[in-house]
C-alpha cells in the first residue's frame, strides 16, 4: 500500500489536470462562440457557423469565408510564420466587413487585445458592417 501523502499528491495532480482541461475547453468554446457571433453579424447563419467554429480545421474555413478570401488561403494559414501575416490580413478583412479599420487585423495577433477586439466585433450595435468586399 502506498503512502497516504503520495496518494494525496497524486490525487491533487489529477484534480489540477482535470481543472486545466475544463478551463482550456471552456476558453476554446467561448472563442468559437464569439467567432460564430461575428459570422452572424456579417450575415452568415449562427448555427452552421458555430459548428464550423468548434471544429479545429473547419474554423479556418469559417475565417476565410467571413473574410471573403479564396479558399486556398487556408493553406497559408497553416504555414508557420507566413500564417502571422495572413491571420492579420484575414482578420483585417473581417473587421472591414464590420465597418472597422483593416488595421484591427494586427490587433488580433496580440494576446488579450484579440479578446477585446472579438468582443467588439461580435457585439457592437452599429451595423455599419455587412459591407460587401471588393476583390
Amino acid at each position: 500500500m502506498e503512502d497516504p501523502v503520495e496518494q494525496a499528491r497524486l490525487m491533487g495532480s489529477v484534480v489540477q489536470a482535470v481543472v486545466l482541461v475544463v478551463v482550456i475547453l471552456g476558453v476554446y468554446v467561448f472563442f468559437a462562440w464569439l467567432l460564430a457571433k461575428i459570422a452572424e453579424r456579417i450575415g452568415m447563419p449562427f448555427k452552421s457557423s458555430l459548428i464550423l467554429a468548434l471544429i479545429p480545421i473547419a474554423n479556418l474555413v469559417l475565417l476565410v469565408q467571413m473574410a471573403a478570401k479564396p479558399m486556398w488561403w487556408i493553406l497559408l494559414l497553416v504555414i508557420p510564420y507566413i500564417n502571422l501575416v495572413f491571420v492579420a490580413l484575414v482578420w483585417g478583412a473581417i473587421a472591414k466587413r464590420r465597418g472597422k479599420s483593416a488595421w484591427w487585423g494586427l490587433g488580433m495577433l496580440v494576446p488579450f487585445v484579440n479578446l477585446v477586439l472579438m468582443l467588439i466585433l461580435a457585439f457592437e450595435k452599429s451595423d455599419q458592417g455587412l459591407r460587401p468586399t471588393s476583390s
